[in-house]
């Protein structure tokens, strides 16, 4: 009967369907939160949610395919946990450091590049030093009905660093950055339209931006 619901409402997944810079597919379903607020079965939930799984991975099909032609061996292993402590390393100083030509390794980061496994290259700034004084985790518990409009609103919020849509009882969780208290508040209550927020100041970083050891 649930999966009949999920049929009815494949549409709407549909709707959420959109491209990204590498050609990776990504599914938001708004339907979901349907289930989690109509359906107190965690069995139910589960059975959805690998249902969902088993039909992105079809539709993505391709996609993984190309991406395990590039073998992550333990030069490209190493040639990722570089570019990911720093990026603007020369490719020159990079073969040094992996025992290769400047070409092969040439070749191997376009390789990494056009499956996608490298995703893009980006600077990484201290808020406190461009005018913002703290940093937040916000958990958002969206209302029924609000999340699509959440969805459509939420990257007009320049405080918003990263939003995680998640699993569980809150719907979001935001990272966000604040001027002072004030703004945190005014922040809060333009969020309170779309559901029950929860706040966390961060005190500090333990482990920040630490590499992805590829598999």
């Amino acid at each position: 009967m649930y999966w009949d619901m999920y049929l009815a409402n494949v549409k709407i997944s549909r709707a959420f369907l959109y491209k990204g810079d590498k050609g990776e597919v990504e599914l938001v379903t708004g339907f979901i939160d349907f289930f989690y607020n109509k359906i107190n079965n965690k069995k139910i939930h589960l059975i959805i949610y690998f249902k969902l799984l088993s039909i992105f991975t079809l539709e993505n099909k391709a996609l993984i395919q190309n991406t395990m032609k590039t073998k992550v061996d333990s030069i490209n292993q190493k040639i990722l946990h570089i570019l990911q402590k720093n990026a603007r390393i020369s490719v020159t100083e990079l073969a040094k450091y992996v025992g290769l030509t400047v070409p092969a390794v040439s070749e191997r980061i376009k390789k990494l590049e056009d499956t996608g496994i490298i995703q893009g290259y980006q600077a990484q700034i201290s808020y406190q030093l461009v005018g913002y004084q703290f940093k937040a985790l916000i958990t958002l518990k969206v209302f029924m009905g609000r999340l699509i409009p959440f969805l459509e609103k939420v990257t007009e919020y320049k405080e918003i660093i990263n939003c995680y849509r998640v699993t569980g009882n809150e719907n979001i969780i935001l990272e966000v950055v604040f001027r002072n208290q004030k703004h945190l508040e005014d922040f809060i209550d333009r969020l309170i339209t779309f559901g029950e927020t929860k706040t966390y100041i961060v005190l500090s970083n333990k482990v920040e931006n630490a590499p992805i050891q590829a598999l």
